[in-house]
């Protein structure tokens, strides 16, 4: 079955705007971060022998929601950036 141009339009006026809603809940996520350094977060890259400076694009969030466990865990969150539309998405590694 083939969709129509006003199916197609549709269909993609509602994958934008899932898009961007993803985008914004990244973004929010990343707001309720923290630095890194001195941190759970500082440890978990210690104990991996990763002794460098944390860079600004990884952060500690002290109590994200973990669906698998149902329930909150510190973790440690990477920003995802797109070259030409910035900040697009994180990466969370949960810790404990």
């Amino acid at each position: 079955m083939q969709l129509s141009a006003d199916e197609l339009a549709a269909r993609a006026a509602k994958e934008a705007l899932e898009r961007q809603r993803r985008i914004d809940f990244a973004r929010e996520i990343w707001w309720e971060t923290v630095a890194a350094a001195d941190t759970i977060a500082g440890v978990y890259f210690w104990s991996r022998l990763i002794m460098r400076p944390i860079p600004d694009v990884i952060r500690l969030h002290r109590s994200l929601w973990h669906s698998e466990r149902r329930e909150r865990r510190p973790a440690i969150i990477a920003r995802v950036d797109h070259v030409i539309y910035g900040s697009v998405g994180v990466h969370a590694t949960s810790l404990r």
